[in-house]
């Protein structure tokens, strides 16, 4: 599913987690603990997902070089 606006997609936890490269159980406990804002959303079935955007923001903070 795509945003209508800025066509951002949907990222359920398991593939986020490999795209951000951490281990799913990692995902989660960031979003108990707030530690990133990934902004997780719940579907009625209870699938977490992420939008794209907000994931490829923390990767480019993630890589950016420390000054």
């Amino acid at each position: 599913m795509q945003l209508p606006i800025t066509g951002d997609k949907k990222i359920y936890r398991k593939h986020a987690a490999s795209f951000v490269k951490h281990a799913v159980g990692t995902l989660a406990v960031y979003d108990s603990t707030k530690r990133y804002d990934f902004k997780p959303q719940k579907e009625e079935n209870g699938r977490v997902y992420y939008w794209q955007s907000v994931l490829e923001e923390y990767r480019e903070r993630r890589l950016k070089p420390k000054t």
